[in-house]
């Protein structure tokens, strides 16, 4: 039976908020598990991060998450390793299913909007706080539109 000596270095045993980050990326719903350990998709942002770090990556949309941890890092190249990857059941609401016309979208620091399908078009010039307060807007739109 193997014998294993005890940890004496300092440097490999640390508080984990001392010895790693903790990161989260709003990620566009079209980036795929592989897109998202490639290195080109960090390059930008490779300066901030070192091995060890864990990233946690939500689709902008909210149809997935994914959790990442930085195996390397050296200037802009990096090696990523996925720890896990979860697609969410559909984001989209009844509403929108029930008018495939429209379409609430998340507008990142604007907000959430509806757009028009066809013609691209938002229903309203400001962003809405809340996916849930834009669907109820859709929702009065199209009742008012209705009758």
């Amino acid at each position: 039976m193997a014998t294993i000596n005890p940890l004496r270095n300092m440097g490999h045993f640390g508080l984990a908020q001392h010895t790693r980050n903790m990161w989260t990326a709003h990620v566009p719903p079209e980036a795929t598990e592989k897109d998202l350990i490639s290195r080109e998709f960090w390059v930008h942002v490779a300066h901030k991060l070192h091995v060890g770090d864990d990233i946690k990556c939500l689709a902008i949309d909210g149809s997935y998450v994914c959790n990442i941890t930085v195996l390397f890092v050296q200037g802009t190249d990096t090696k990523m390793g996925c720890t896990g990857f979860h697609r969410f059941e559909s984001p989209v609401s009844d509403v929108q299913s029930l008018h495939p016309d429209y379409e609430v979208k998340n507008g990142g620091a604007t907000g959430w909007y509806i757009k028009h399908t066809k013609t691209g078009e938002r229903l309203f010039d400001k962003g809405f706080k809340t996916q849930a307060k834009a669907l109820t807007e859709l929702e009065e739109y199209l009742t008012a539109l209705a009758s």
